[in-house]
């Protein structure tokens, strides 16, 4: 993640809450924490009550869903993924073709 700011913090920590599927490992939420330095860090247990309050108020049935967490700088852009439900890891799902942009 490229981060940007009109001072000289920098990051601290990166940390993602992702709400998936059980069944079949698709990602339906995902939050994401960001802490500078010199920031209190999140707990993990508050950032994952977080990502379920909000996506409850998106609208999702998050009776079903479970939570995975992960450090964001894993995130590549231009990837999709999924969760791989034994292994509770991420999986790439699909790559952009970056010739085709």
């Amino acid at each position: 993640m490229k981060f940007t700011s009109t001072g000289k913090a920098s990051v601290r920590s990166d940390a993602v809450c992702i709400l998936f599927d059980p069944i079949d490992g698709a990602i339906r939420y995902v939050h994401r924490v960001v802490t500078l330095d010199g920031a209190e860090e999140t707990p993990t247990p508050a950032i994952e009550k977080r990502t379920f309050q909000l996506a409850g108020e998106a609208g999702l049935d998050i009776g079903r869903f479970q939570a995975l967490h992960i450090d964001g700088s894993k995130i590549e852009p231009l990837i999709s993924y999924a969760v791989d439900t034994v292994k509770r890891c991420l999986i790439v799902a699909h790559k952009v073709d970056t010739k085709a942009l």
